[in-house]
């Protein structure tokens, strides 16, 4: 059985991209910026970690530093017993080496009730954790223990392990959101004992959402959708790489509703939608304008500018699935494609999947004692109660033979779904978002300083200036922006005459140069 090393992953990501896009001369010095900038503040296992953070302030009772990272001990427990809502940024991250992520999850407050572990207002940013609403590392989930708001916060969730939420992985509350979730598991998302919809990867909740990016990414018993849009609008959503395996589906698998600009690519999707399409069900109501059946990809808007970039995809089911669905009236195989994505797509939706069932090296099998459950009528009560799961999350392993045509199928030649899982593909492929060089005019700047920039895809932007000596004098999230040529206006102020660096970065490359100021 292969070992899921999170720390090798990482390494194998981070260490050639360095080498590729920064300059030989100003490694050392950008990585000093960062280690100045960071105060981190390591916890010991077995502490009581909401007390640890928002206790860190001072006696006037502000942050002491809204930049500290809290690092956890490798096969630590955190209990946490007040909820982390905090309007400032919250970094939280393993440490390094060998051994079980720390685990966090709720314990019982003041109040003798459970609390959501997170509920922010600023941004997040999770390395390398492990994250349960259960109430302790076994128990029962709870409802919404990772809820993220604030205004155009910024979530980045990476090498992290999700359990036991009966509703989402992570649910969106404010508008303007940036998600960001990359080479993580997140599994037993959903009310296992009980028939309803809740169980989903991420969900929306209606609010307008700036960006979504789901990458090399496994998800299995997730009891609804991977995606839940309902009411509100996304401005750019993302999933590649991604390996979702037996999954329930109640309402589709990527329900999409209002968005600008969609890429699913190279996604592996295995029985994620085992309750099947089931028109007498009341529940299973389908999407806008065909309410008849239940479909896997759903939206119910079409904008004049709107981008469906759908391909390189494998949906499949089992044929023990397919041969149960034919023994039930009114209960079928679930179509792909919604009438609606199909029509919108046009000729393109030719090439959106295909369809090749995979047999994987270590997974938990369909619950089938859950879908013998449901289709019985009157439903039994109480349903079954316990997730079909003698794996475990730290020893699954969604690899699969190299003899499949998934293993070479995707639009780059690698394999469909999570490359974590293979030693071959060490990572997706980094995308360098921002080609051509980055100017400056005028150079030398007088007061003012124009960035011209320009990205081959969509991506979010950042850019930093810097003082030879090492001092960010100036930052801009510009956030996501789309394909084309851009700008950024910087009034230098009362800066001294000088030379001065500048980094600007999207998610998969970076760029940098220098410029003179004078007065």
């Amino acid at each position: 059985m292969k070992n899921f090393n999170f720390s090798t992953m990482l390494q194998g990501i981070i260490v050639p991209v360095i080498r590729k896009t920064f300059f030989p001369g100003l490694v050392l010095l950008l990585f000093a910026f960062s280690s100045q900038a960071q105060r981190v503040v390591q916890v010991a296992s077995g502490t009581e970690l909401s007390g640890v953070i928002l206790g860190d302030t001072t006696d006037t009772g502000e942050r002491v530093d809204p930049n500290t990272i809290y690092e956890l001990e490798r096969d630590g427990f955190y209990p946490v017993a007040k909820e982390l809502n905090l309007k400032t940024i919250l970094h939280i991250r393993g440490a390094a080496g060998e051994g079980a992520l720390p685990a966090i999850y709720p314990q019982k407050d003041e109040s003798n009730n459970y609390p959501k572990v997170i509920n922010t207002k600023g941004d997040v940013t999770l390395e390398y954790v492990y994250l349960s609403n259960a109430n302790g590392p076994e128990a029962n989930p709870k409802w919404g223990g990772f809820r993220v708001g604030g205004t155009k916060s910024r979530v980045i969730l990476s090498h992290c392990q999700f359990e036991y939420d009966k509703a989402s992985t992570v649910q969106i509350r404010a508008d303007s959101i940036r998600l960001y979730i990359y080479n993580c598991v997140a599994a037993k998302t959903g009310n296992y004992a009980a028939y309803n919809g809740n169980g989903r990867l991420v969900d929306t909740r209606g609010y307008y959402v700036d960006t979504i990016v789901v990458q090399n990414v496994t998800v299995y018993y997730m009891q609804d959708r991977l995606i839940r849009n309902m009411g509100g609008e996304i401005n750019y959503l993302k999933f590649d790489h991604v390996t979702a395996v037996n999954n329930g589906g109640m309402h589709g698998c990527f329900a999409m509703a209002k968005v600008h600009h969609a890429v699913i690519t190279n996604n592996l999707i295995i029985n994620s939608m085992y309750q099947g399409d089931w028109p007498n069900d009341p529940e299973q109501t389908g999407p806008l304008p065909d309410r008849l059946h239940h479909y896997m990809i759903t939206m119910d808007t079409v904008y004049s500018d709107m981008v469906l970039d759908i391909h390189h995809n494998n949906f499949a089911f089992s044929q023990d699935l397919i041969d149960y669905f034919n023994t039930i009236d009114s209960v079928g195989i679930p179509k792909v494609l919604a009438p609606l994505v199909a029509t919108t797509m046009g000729a393109d939706s030719a090439n959106a999947y295909f369809e090749e069932y995979v047999e994987f090296t270590n997974m938990p099998p369909l619950p089938w004692d859950y879908l013998h459950a449901i289709y019985t009528d009157p439903q039994p009560n109480p349903m079954p109660n316990n997730w079909p799961d003698n794996i475990g999350i730290a020893n699954i392993d969604a690899g699969y033979a190299n003899t499949y045509t998934s293993y070479s199928a995707a639009e780059d030649g690698t394999a469909l779904g999570d490359l974590n899982w293979f030693d071959e593909f060490t990572a997706v492929p980094q995308i360098k978002e921002i080609s051509g060089d980055v100017t400056v005019y005028p150079n030398p700047v007088v007061t003012t300083a124009t960035f011209r920039y320009s990205l081959d895809v969509p991506s979010e932007i950042q850019l930093s200036v810097y003082s030879t000596t090492g001092q960010r004098v100036a930052v801009f999230n510009e956030g996501f922006q789309t394909k084309g040529e851009h700008t950024i206006t910087w009034n230098t102020g009362n800066l001294p005459t000088g030379i001065y660096l500048f980094t600007l970065s999207s998610k998969g490359n970076a760029k940098q140069g220098k410029f003179i100021i004078t007065k």
